[in-house]
């Protein structure tokens, strides 16, 4: 209130001013007064301008109104250089024209001020804002041009052109729609977008200096000689309005300001202070709690101090800190109650723990017996088959059982050994078979038949592929067990298919052999395998191979 009351004063004094030197007749006199008008005037809006960067909240809005605020100045800058020039210097005449630059652009960058209410900083003008400032532009150019088209000013016939003797054109009433149509649309939006509630009165007493300035402007054009001897420094006058009228806007709400935070803290919900450097309150919101000095203090140093159920935090403003305080009552007890919880969970993990193990045991003795009575199911026939051995009574047959007994135990072992092997991993090292067909030729030696088994390749092969190509080899070589002479085994791989070629001599008088048919040979073949068979006397050529997706089919369908 008390700057309202020194801005009445100080405008009073500076209309005193200016009727005072009008009528003396004191030159120096005169020219000291319309000096301290003008000193006046600056030092009113370098206020005014200083209040504005102080209390408007947005950036971009203290941006555009500072912006108004230096066009003022520069209209008052002008106006005062014109008059100290002759009427019908052409430098004087270019300054009046240069009033224009600020009636033009003030009412649009109030416009402008009004699109950024109630937006975020990061707003962004629309694309039509564009359009007006290049009208406005073009309005200004036609007016610092009027010496060559006279569209906006009309001098007539005159020797002298100066603002004494003029006629308004149609330019300039083109200039004043624009001008009055911009303040139109500030308004517009600056009610659309105000959130002031019961505030009807309020939101209208913006409307009361823009009328003024509406009919001021009509009443100047008209020339009422009247109102030119009461009020007639238009750029006074206009740059007051706009004022006032940007003041009222500001307080009714319609553009947003930091005043009355103070009474906004103190009925505020929070609890907190705002305390100086020195930890003394500067300010206190209803709800604050008496805080100890001790805890102040040292959440102004940390940021945060913490005692029971309390926590008081700080956090530095200009000129001090802003001190609150946070209930953590139900944050304690939820902490306990998540600790309790986790206790819960680890002896919860723990049993889950020694079960999943318990389980894995479990699992493991599964497997195992599944294994061993596939073993047993695998090893039956065998098995059977030396016992059978063991029981036939045959003269001279003793080495010949023993013999037969060697190699299908062999076989039990290596098969056996497969199985376990298999049961770890789906593809084995095709080093595996070589090991099985080589112990059962290596065993075959004692009873006097020679052989080797040689592999031309490496890497790992699928397990069931192995285990059938072995059962198949231990097929064939028990059929030539009474007459075999020699046996050569070489095993390969090729494109996924296991191949095994067996070379076999036999001689028929050994031990008194049958000769083996190659029905028999072919009786060892499932039909999932490709085979070759090759008979010359008593020399045999077999040929065996299987590929990986038959055996694997196979397991599938044996499964």
């Amino acid at each position: 209130m008390a700057l309202v009351t020194i801005w009445i004063l100080a405008v009073a004094a500076a209309v005193i001013f200016r009727h005072v030197a009008r009528l003396t007749t004191n030159l120096k006199l005169s020219v000291w007064l319309s000096d301290g008008r003008t000193a006046i005037y600056f030092i009113t809006y370098i206020v005014w301008g200083i209040l504005l960067r102080r209390h408007v909240v947005v950036r971009t809005v203290k941006r555009w109104l500072s912006a108004i605020v230096f066009l003022m100045l520069f209209w008052m800058i002008v106006r005062t250089v014109k008059f100290r020039l002759p009427n019908t210097s052409v430098w004087g005449r270019y300054l009046w024209y240069s009033y224009y630059l600020p009636m033009i652009f003030i009412p649009l960058f109030c416009l402008y001020t009004s699109l950024h209410i109630r937006k975020s900083e990061d707003y962004r003008l629309p694309l039509w804002s564009v359009f007006a400032a290049g009208v406005s532009t073009a309005l200004f150019v036609l007016v610092m041009t009027n010496d060559v088209h006279q569209a906006v000013f009309s001098f007539g016939e005159e020797t002298f052109w100066s603002d004494d003797q003029y006629h308004y054109s149609w330019g300039y009433y083109i200039v004043m729609i624009w001008v009055a149509v911009c303040m139109c649309m500030t308004l517009l939006f600056m009610m659309r977008g105000a959130k002031v509630p019961h505030s009807k009165k309020r939101k209208l007493l913006p409307f009361v200096p823009i009328l003024l300035i509406g009919i001021y402007a009509i009443s100047y054009i008209a020339k009422i000689q009247a109102l030119r001897l009461i009020a007639g420094d238009m750029t006074s006058v206009i740059c007051q309005l706009v004022m006032i009228s940007i003041t009222c806007c500001m307080w009714s709400g319609l553009i947003p300001v930091n005043t009355g935070y103070e009474q906004f803290f103190n009925g505020s919900t929070l609890n907190a202070q705002i305390r100086r450097n020195d930890a003394s309150i500067l300010a206190s919101s209803h709800n604050s709690s008496l805080l100890s000095e001790q805890m102040v203090r040292q959440a102004m140093q940390t940021g945060c101090c913490t005692e029971k159920n309390i926590r008081v935090k700080a956090g530095a403003i200009k000129g001090g800190f802003v001190v609150w305080q946070e209930d953590i009552s139900l944050l304690n007890t939820l902490l306990e109650s998540l600790q309790k919880s986790e206790k819960e969970l680890e002896v919860s993990n723990a049993l889950l723990k020694a079960e999943n193990e318990i389980e894995e045991k479990q699992a493991k003795i599964a497997a195992q017996t599944q294994l061993y009575d596939r073993i047993e199911a695998d090893m039956k026939k065998t098995i059977q088959q030396i016992a059978s051995e063991l029981l036939e009574k045959k003269e001279n047959t003793a080495r010949e059982q023993l013999f037969k007994i060697s190699v299908i135990g062999t076989y039990m072992k290596r098969r056996c050994n497969l199985l376990f092997l298999g049961q770890k991993n789906d593809q084995i090292l095709l080093d595996e078979l070589l090991f099985c067909i080589r112990e059962s030729v290596d065993n075959m030696k004692w009873a006097g038949i020679d052989g080797d088994v040689f592999c031309t390749k490496e890497g790992k092969v699928p397990f069931l592929l192995v285990l059938q190509m072995y059962d198949c080899f231990e097929q064939i070589i028990e059929l030539f067990l009474k007459t075999m002479e020699t046996i050569f085994v070489r095993i390969s791989t090729d494109n996924g298919n296991l191949t095994l070629r067996i070379m076999i001599a036999q001689r028929l008088e050994k031990n008194n052999g049958q000769p083996v048919m190659i029905e028999q040979v072919q009786s060892a073949f499932d039909e999932n395998t490709r085979y070759k068979v090759i008979m010359e006397e008593d020399e045999w050529i077999i040929h065996v191979e299987k590929s990986v997706s038959k055996s694997q089919s196979s397991d599938q369908g044996r499964r």
